[in-house]
C-alpha cells in the first residue's frame, strides 16, 4: 500500500493539523494531518462512512476538531470570523435544504452574502457573478422558478451555481454529481476542472473512482477514518490499493481517453 504524504513543511494555505474529528464524541478520525495542495484539484475517495465528508466538513469550518487544527494562512480556522472564511472557501453540501419559496435566481445571489456589507446595496458585479454562475451551471433558463419545484439534478446545479456565485479561490464540494445523469455529472465535473485550470483549489468528494482519477490532480484515499494514501492519480491508484481499501478486486489500465488510471472490475464471472 501507498503510505500517506506525511511532509508537512510546505505552506499549503489549507490543512489538517493532528485532527480528531468527532459526532458527540463518536470519534471518525483521530490525529488526522493533510495538506491540500494550492491550485490542484484535489479529490477525496474511500468507501462509504470512511469519513470523507467529515474530514470535508472539518476542512469547511462546519465542524471543529475535538483537538488539534485545520488552519487556513497558517491560522485555525476557529479563529477567523465566518464571512473571512466565506470569502476565501466555498462549499457545496451534500444535501442542502432551501428556504420555502426561493427562487433560483435568489438562492444562487446568497452566494454573495460573504461580499456584502452593512451599508453596500447590490451591485453590478453581484448580478454578473450571479447570471454568469447560472449560465455556467445550465439553470439561467429557470431563474424564476421555485427552488422546492426542482427535480434532484436541477436543484444540485442550483447549489453549485450558488458556490460558483461565492467566488472564493478554494471550493470544496461534497458528492457533487448526487442526482446528476451522466451527461450533466461529466458537465459539472468539466466546469469545476475549467475552474481549477484557471488558478482555483477545488477539494470534492466523490465516488466514482475514475471520475477522480480522470479529474483530480492529487487524491487523498481515506479508509477508516485515516488517510492511507495521497498523491498523484497515476502514481497512487493501483489494483492493490483498489482492492485494500474497497475489497474490490479489479484492473487498472489506462483510459484511451485520458490517459488517466481506469479502474475495471472483476465482478462475477470475470473474477480470477
Amino acid at each position: 500500500m501507498t503510505t500517506p504524504d506525511t511532509d508537512t513543511d510546505s505552506a499549503a494555505r489549507l490543512a489538517a493539523r493532528n485532527a480528531t474529528l468527532a459526532y458527540d464524541k463518536r470519534v471518525i478520525s483521530e490525529k488526522l494531518s493533510v495538506e491540500i495542495p494550492d491550485g490542484s484539484f484535489t479529490a477525496i475517495v474511500g468507501p462509504n462512512a470512511c469519513g470523507k465528508s467529515t474530514l470535508l466538513r472539518a476542512l469547511s469550518r462546519l465542524l471543529t476538531p475535538d483537538s488539534g487544527d485545520v488552519v487556513l494562512d497558517g491560522t485555525a480556522l476557529s479563529k477567523y470570523r465566518p464571512k473571512e472564511v466565506a470569502r476565501t472557501i466555498g462549499l457545496l453540501p451534500q444535501s442542502s435544504i432551501a428556504p420555502e419559496g426561493i427562487s433560483v435566481a435568489d438562492l444562487v445571489g446568497r452566494g454573495r452574502y460573504p461580499h456584502q456589507k452593512m451599508i453596500r446595496q447590490w451591485t453590478e458585479t453581484d448580478e454578473e457573478a450571479v447570471w454568469t454562475a447560472m449560465q455556467a451551471t445550465d439553470v439561467a433558463s429557470i431563474a424564476d422558478r421555485p427552488v422546492s419545484e426542482l427535480s434532484g439534478g436541477q436543484r444540485q446545479r442550483v447549489w453549485a451555481a450558488m458556490v460558483l456565485a461565492q467566488q472564493t479561490p478554494i471550493m470544496l464540494l461534497d458528492e457533487p454529481t448526487t442526482f446528476l445523469d451522466i451527461a450533466h455529472q461529466i458537465e459539472l465535473l468539466d466546469l469545476f476542472a475549467g475552474l481549477h485550470r484557471e488558478g482555483n483549489t477545488i477539494v470534492a468528494v466523490l465516488h466514482d473512482l475514475n471520475h477522480a482519477a480522470r479529474y483530480a490532480t492529487h487524491l487523498i484515499v481515506m479508509k477508516a477514518g485515516s488517510i492511507v494514501a495521497t498523491g498523484v492519480p497515476s502514481e497512487i491508484l493501483t489494483a492493490e490499493l483498489v482492492e485494500d481499501v474497497f475489497g474490490l478486486p479489479c484492473m487498472v489500465i489506462e483510459d484511451p481517453v485520458s490517459g488517466t488510471p481506469l479502474i475495471v472490475p472483476k465482478g462475477g464471472r470475470f473474477k480470477d
